[in-house]
Parts: C-alpha cells; structure tokens; sequence
C-alpha cells in the first residue's frame, strides 16, 4: 500500500491524494498571482509565467512530497515520482493539506 498525502489543488480547491514520491518544487516568489501551473522539463529547468507576464526559465530543485511540511505552498507534479525525468511535467499550484489534530502524517 502507498502512502499518501493530501494536497489542495489552488485552481479547482480540489482535494487530491498524492503519493509522499510525489515530485515538487518551491513557488518562485516571482511565480505571477494569477498562474497555477508551471511545467518542469527534462533537465530540471522550471517554466512559468512571472508576476510581470514575462516567461521564465530557471532551475528548479525538486523534492517528494513528504519532505514538505504540512500548509506548505509549493508547485506538484501531475503523476511523476522523485527521479523521474519525462520530457516535460506539469506542476500545479498547491497546499500541503494540514494535518488534523491529533493526525499522523
């Protein structure tokens, strides 16, 4: 059985199960207020539209989903898993579900 980890999708407000090999990667602070979808290319290079609407390249460190902290604001693939390398991978904007009180995570 895989462990999982809840994550809020911002587009939709859709809750999703995740598997914790999930692959993300942190929100550029330049990441524009209306986007919610970046894409990661096979050499790790992060695209997405700037707060100016200007597109940008950079790289992008990625982690599993369970090195997040719970409420974490970060950019979640789609289907991959840490190590993966597809030609190109969505990412949405998401929140690491907060854990209830009392929870395990």
């Amino acid at each position: 059985m895989t462990r999982t980890i809840s994550v809020v999708r911002i587009d939709t407000g859709l809750v999703e199960e995740r598997s914790v090999e999930t692959i993300s990667s942190d929100v550029p602070r330049d990441f524009a207020d209306h986007a919610t979808e970046a894409s990661l290319d096979s050499s790790g290079r992060l695209h997405y539209e700037r707060a100016d609407g200007r597109a940008q390249v950079c790289d992008a460190p990625t982690r599993r989903l369970d090195d997040r902290q719970p409420a974490d604001s970060c950019l979640v693939a789609e289907l991959a898993k840490a190590g993966d390398r597809p030609a190109c991978t969505v990412l949405h904007l998401c929140v690491v579900e907060p854990v209830p009180p009392g929870g395990v995570r």
